[in-house]
């Protein structure tokens, strides 16, 4: 907890809850976890994994066997099951001691975070994405890190490597560190390789409440920062990112999600000029993706829901300092981005010119 910073954490979590749901693990949710994992003391879980999956059995099957032979910290994991229909729910009913299991019968993508949070026994949370994994020496280098830098840490940012080149992912997510050093403060973070002190994740979702799926994070860094939590970004520590199922064509669910959050932070957040630079930047590339999706309606249904989450996540104040750090994140989607290279990486990577690991 940072210093003298109870009451500010206790205010976020009143914050993100407007939405009355609930951070406690119902007796429903209880009754459908697996219970055939070891019962361990929470004294002896250093780290809780929580790995979301929705149809990827065979990709969550051969994670667990990576993450059972991992060195280095006490771990459980905690896996998501979102409403899969390809036997990821029988094959995890024999995942063996330290799985547990939380099955969404009608899928609730990342809002299912908050229960998987409420479950863990870890002194720090590792969420990892369904199609990566982390290098050998990254839980050990991730728990030295948070013990290093004391309790006013909530959040350590880590990259993403491509497992065949070992080349890291470019994003605007995370900053640019000098040859050498080892950890910064990080402007955002990746959904899919973030480690989070638990008490800090109790109170702030890692997913904003409705968000459901992309484009979460920079909402949820402004969360955490305006808590007095502070966050890095952890080099050396490494998440291998095989990227599943990623295509040339651009989903639905890609354009219009980020599309919607996306103006729900800008409006929640953001004032003045700099909200309609970002708002109008953000119109333009937002219809574009989803005419690339071939779903050019779903720009008004974003605006109309847009609205509908603003009701229950209103308007808020946050020091500019803090919205300043966060804004890089909007790199290629603002008025006065719109011609930068990000947005000509994009480009090459629809036309099958770059990897996607390489556009943002």
């Amino acid at each position: 907890m940072p210093a003298g910073g109870r009451g500010r954490v206790d205010r976020a979590a009143r914050l993100a809850g407007r939405d009355g749901s609930s951070r406690r693990v119902t007796s429903d949710l209880r009754g459908r976890i697996d219970r055939s994992y070891h019962d361990r003391t929470l004294a002896d879980v250093e780290i809780s994994v929580i790995v979301p999956t929705h149809e990827r059995r065979d990709l969550v099957a051969a994670l667990l066997a990576r993450l059972r032979d991992l060195p280095g910290p006490s771990r459980e994991v905690i896996v998501i099951d979102d409403a899969s229909t390809d036997g990821t729910a029988s094959m995890l009913c024999g995942a063996g001691a330290g799985v547990r299991v939380m099955r969404n019968d009608v899928s609730r993508r990342f809002d299912a975070l908050a229960d998987a949070v409420a479950m863990a026994r870890g002194r720090l949370i590792l969420e990892l994405d369904d199609d990566a994994y982390p290098a050998p020496e990254t839980l050990t280098r991730v728990a030295e890190h948070f013990r290093r830098r004391g309790d006013a840490l909530g959040l350590a940012a880590l990259p993403f490597l491509d497992p065949a080149t070992e080349r890291p992912m470019r994003t605007s997510f995370l900053p640019q560190l000098p040859q050498g050093v080892e950890y910064g403060p990080t402007p955002g973070f990746l959904a899919g390789a973030v480690a989070v002190r638990r008490e800090a994740a109790r109170a702030i979702p890692l997913s904003p409440p409705g968000y459901a799926q992309y484009q979460t994070e920079p909402a949820a860094l402004i969360e955490y920062l305006d808590a007095g939590w502070e966050a890095d970004f952890l080099a050396t520590a490494p998440v291998y990112h095989v990227w599943a199922g990623r295509t040339r064509t651009m989903s639905f669910d890609s354009a219009f999600l980020p599309l919607r959050n996306d103006i729900v932070t800008i409006k929640r957040y953001y004032r003045g000029w700099r909200r309609s630079e970002m708002l109008i930047g953000r119109y333009v590339t937002g219809f574009a993706h989803l005419v690339a999706a071939g779903y050019p309606r779903g720009f008004s249904r974003a605006l109309r829901e847009s609205e509908r989450m603003l009701t229950s996540l209103p308007e808020r104040t946050v020091e500019p300092r803090i919205l300043r750090r966060i804004y890089p994140c909007f790199a290629g989607a603002t008025l006065t981005s719109l011609l930068s290279p990000i947005n000509a990486r994009r480009i090459a990577w629809y036309l099958g010119l770059l990897p996607i690991d390489q556009i943002g």
